[in-house]
């Protein structure tokens, strides 16, 4: 419906690239909370960047708030760096070990050690081939974390309006 803001969109590729070879990409870009460490820390990076990207979508969706967020973009990076973030049981407790495996593979500070987007594919979670206990865990009602989802959207959006930085500026300038 019109009125419903629980539809998923990806978007803004404008620093799309096509990865020629591994770790051929120096375009320092994103957006804060989205951004790989290999990035942050100005090394060579490729595809494997975005599947850490993919894990915070992931975990913002089903947790409803990110797993990366501070006040500042400099601390945001910290946390990033140190990957630095909670499956706080308020909100992760109706979430399945195997949801939060496929987070955690994708949210690895070694991007050699990521998992890959054809590993993300053939994750239990992602052809539900899950633990049964996992799936009765994972049936909870989970309003309570679409409604954290929606009011962390709403601030975002409210921040946005206020200052809308270009991170390919910003991560240049270091």
């Amino acid at each position: 419906s019109p009125t419903d803001d629980s539809t998923i969109k990806v978007a803004d590729f404008g620093f799309a690239k096509r990865v020629e070879r591994p770790n051929s990409l120096t375009t320092r870009c994103g957006s804060p909370a989205y951004t790989a460490p290999e990035i942050i820390n100005y090394q060579p990076y490729d595809q494997r960047a975005d599947n850490w990207s993919l894990g915070v979508i992931l975990f913002t969706i089903l947790g409803g708030y990110p797993p990366f967020y501070e006040n500042t973009v400099h601390e945001t990076f910290q946390q990033i760096r140190q990957c630095n973030y909670q499956f706080h049981p308020s909100f992760w407790d109706g979430i399945s070990r195997d949801a939060k495996h496929l987070i955690k593979a994708l949210l690895t500070l070694n991007p050699e050690w990521r998992c890959t987007a054809q590993e993300a594919l053939q994750h239990p979670w992602m052809t539900g081939r899950g633990t049964a206990d996992d799936e009765l865990k994972q049936s909870k009602p989970l309003k309570m974390n679409l409604e954290q989802f929606k009011k962390y959207n709403a601030e975002r959006k409210r921040e946005t309006k206020v200052s809308n930085v270009s991170m390919y500026w910003l991560l240049t300038r270091r």
